[in-house]
């Protein structure tokens, strides 16, 4: 056994989108709120870090419900704004001279023969021209976003997807994800993960070194 795929993340990985999912839907509740003289139904960075963070917008506003009784008639309207608020944004934000130590990365991964996708809970539109700002896109074999699975993050089946498209057993399978509902999904998946903070953490020597790590060990354990 040795890694023949790498799966990455967008949010946190790929892109710094945080700020920008948390500023986009809460302009775009903001918006709605006015329109509709309703109460404040904006969420805090904590509570956007702890709840809602790397989750589709729909299920964003399905917790708002749960959990501040956010008018689900406003769905529609709130989605539409965020989508809008979202692409301004990362037109705004998100600039490839930012990101060259990860087209480094991606670079050596095509080069060796890896194969690489990327597989995030975004919407395919905010995912393609985020990858696409940050100029990552044309290195990816193939792209998953939240309309090719039934279920998102934390639950497998992204992954496990990418990986039997790819033909690879998930214990080949390198995935460097950020937040702990992707992390979930990497474990239920039982897939090999490098873990980051931030696309900071996303360096040439941090992904060479991990999957060395894990095709050192995979050699002994089959030598055994």
């Amino acid at each position: 056994m040795c890694i023949k795929l790498v799966i990455f993340d967008n949010d946190g990985v790929l892109c710094d989108a945080r700020e920008i999912h948390f500023d986009s839907l809460n302009m775009a509740i903001v918006e709605w709120q006015e329109r509709s003289a309703f109460h404040d139904y904006s969420i805090t960075e904590e509570e956007h870090i702890k709840i809602y963070n790397g989750l589709p917008t729909l299920v964003k506003l399905d917790l708002l419900t749960k959990n501040k009784r956010l008018p689900v008639e406003s769905y529609k309207v709130i989605d539409r704004l965020k989508q809008e608020y979202t692409t301004k944004l990362i037109k705004e934000k998100i600039k490839a001279k930012d990101y060259t130590h990860i087209h480094e990365v991606l670079s050596w991964l095509r080069a060796k023969g890896y194969q690489i996708h990327c597989a995030s809970n975004c919407s395919p539109d905010t995912l393609h021209l985020m990858l696409e700002m940050a100029g990552h896109k044309q290195y990816f074999h193939r792209i998953f976003s939240n309309v090719d699975v039934k279920k998102c993050k934390p639950d497998p089946e992204i992954y496990l997807k990418s990986a039997y498209i790819a033909g690879v057993h998930p214990f080949d399978v390198l995935v460097v994800e950020d937040s702990p509902k992707g992390i979930a999904a990497v474990r239920a998946a039982h897939m090999n993960l490098l873990q980051v903070d931030s696309p900071k953490q996303v360096t040439l020597d941090s992904v060479r070194s991990t999957i060395e790590t894990i095709d050192n060990y995979n050699d002994q354990y089959q030598g055994k």
